[in-house]
């Protein structure tokens, strides 16, 4: 959990844990009021895709989304950010989460965003 240490001018340090707060203080004789936000660090836990298992034929393609699953239960479409590789290009190609049969065989298909991995398990067929 991140807490955010603040300290007014009377050097008193005041411990913040998430949540809205507000400050009112007098410096140099004037009421100085701030109010602050102290928001959770959004932490990738997961990643998931909308397929595990795809079977196509040779010169077909099908479209992949990989979202990121977040610690605040918030997700994210990245597709188009990930990293994608395909285990044998001479069976199947990837770009962009869009998955092109090229001969038949069994390949997979990885994701990899901010260290993690979704692996896609593809059979091409004629």
């Amino acid at each position: 959990m991140m807490r955010l240490l603040f300290i007014d001018p009377h050097v008193r340090f005041v411990e913040l844990t998430y949540g809205s707060f507000s400050f009112v203080t007098v410096i140099t004789g004037k009421k100085v009021s701030m109010s602050i936000s102290v928001i959770e660090e959004r932490i990738l836990e997961r990643l998931s895709s909308n397929k595990n298992f795809v079977k196509l034929s040779v010169d077909n393609e099908q479209s992949i989304t990989l979202n990121a699953l977040y610690n605040d239960r918030t997700k994210a479409d990245v597709s188009d950010e990930a990293k994608w590789t395909s285990s044998d290009e001479g069976i199947a190609v990837v770009k962009d989460g869009v998955i092109t049969a090229i001969s038949s065989g069994e390949v997979e298909i990885i994701a990899e965003y901010e260290g993690k991995t979704v692996t896609i398990y593809v059979t091409v067929t004629k």
